[in-house]
């Protein structure tokens, strides 16, 4: 793991370099805090068939506790039926599955479709188990969707500090690469009890 911050940097700078990436990593900082969401840029491979995955770890800034937390993933993996997501917050232990295999036990193999760039947040009106598509891409580009578990769970906790991301792969025959996650959370609240 590494975790690398750098302050000051807009988000819409990795808006659009994410949405133009090439698997150029030298063309995207590490770490990108701004108002509102702080970002990893990983490119970590994901080990094919590896059930103990690999972790992830971005260390938030600020103070405060989050209400509205959300995930904004960008994965790139053939066959996303392989795959399960956790978020955990490593000071507290709190950990819960954003996916797990999405199509399973309906199919054996889970959901066949390639790659996701999503937005994981308990408002949306779909869920990542069910959404997924056997296309390219698994899901709509930027689109948002519920998690197995509800991120609500972490709102009372302090937003600051170290978050994990495990993503693992429990299947043969695929692979991908875990290009960069963000923790949102534009509804900060400070421990008193005010928004700022």
């Amino acid at each position: 793991m590494r975790t690398i911050m750098v302050v000051g940097w807009a988000f819409s700078v990795l808006a659009m370099d994410v949405g133009a990436w090439t698997g150029d990593e030298t063309a995207y900082p590490d770490a990108i805090e701004s108002a509102g969401q702080a970002c990893l840029v990983s490119n970590t491979p994901i080990p094919d068939n590896a059930p103990a995955g690999i972790t992830s770890e971005l260390v938030v800034a600020g103070s405060g506790m989050a209400t509205n937390l959300r995930v904004r993933l960008g994965i790139t993996h053939t066959w996303i039926g392989d795959l399960i997501i956790r978020l955990r917050h490593v000071g507290t232990g709190v950990t819960i599955t954003l996916m797990d295999r999405p199509g399973v036990p309906t199919t054996t193999f889970g959901c066949g479709g390639d790659n996701a760039f999503v937005v994981v947040d308990d408002n949306a009106v779909s869920t990542l188990e069910g959404s997924c598509s056997t296309g390219n891409p698994a899901y709509p580009f930027d689109g948002s969707y519920r998690p197995n578990q509800p991120l609500a769970v972490f709102a009372a906790l302090t937003l600051p500090g170290a978050w994990w991301l495990q993503v693992s792969d429990n299947a043969s025959g695929d692979s991908g690469t875990l290009v960069y996650w963000c923790v949102v959370y534009d509804d900060l609240i400070f421990s008193n009890g005010f928004q700022p």
